[in-house]
């Protein structure tokens, strides 16, 4: 499973540092257009196994 994004504004939450540098990371090193900072009210899940 890729890396995601994640809505949780609805929640009143906000993303976490490490979420906020996850995203940057994988963003930049994918080289991917656009800003490398999370859009509000959004968090960010890193690639991983389901269940684990």
């Amino acid at each position: 499973m890729a890396g995601h994004l994640m809505r949780i504004g609805h929640l009143g939450k906000e993303a976490s540092p490490e979420a906020r540098a996850a995203y940057r990371e994988d963003h930049r090193r994918a080289e991917l257009a656009g800003p490398h900072e999370l859009p509000r009210g959004f968090t960010y899940v890193r690639e991983h196994e389901r269940g684990m």
